[in-house]
């Protein structure tokens, strides 16, 4: 779960391996003008050569990240209806309860495996 989390976030968590970043340049605040709180770092992220988790589609599982990050303040079931990438409030429902999954949940509480879930499920049962 990543409650900061946002679609970048997710998109690097699934394909780089987490813990290997190398910090390739610090550059301290006062480099820039406004002056943000906090130094910035260039980092080089290793590619992951399969993903954490399986996929039944990738380019979906993609879809189903965007589509829960396009309107943040909303629950995931209206993002995913309001992004087409399903039909209706009912077949969320159906989706939401055979995963086991809160009604109000948001995109930015989500895991990556969950993620995968949502998009294995849709995939799958062609909905």
């Amino acid at each position: 779960m990543c409650i900061t989390c946002n679609f970048i976030t997710v998109l690097i968590n699934a394909c780089t391996r987490s813990g290997n970043k190398d910090i390739q340049l610090t550059k301290q605040n006062n480099s820039f003008i406004p002056e943000p709180e906090v130094d910035s770092e260039v980092i080089k992220l290793k590619i992951r050569k399969e993903y954490p988790v399986k996929l039944l589609d990738e380019q979906h599982f993609f879809k189903v990240i965007k589509a829960s990050f396009t309107q943040r303040r909303k629950t995931l079931i209206n993002a995913l209806v309001n992004t087409g990438m399903l039909k209706n409030k009912e077949q969320a429902k159906e989706l939401f309860d055979n995963l086991k999954m809160d009604y109000n949940t948001r995109g930015e509480t989500l895991s990556i495996e969950q993620f995968a879930e949502i998009s294995n499920y849709i995939v799958k049962n062609k909905i």
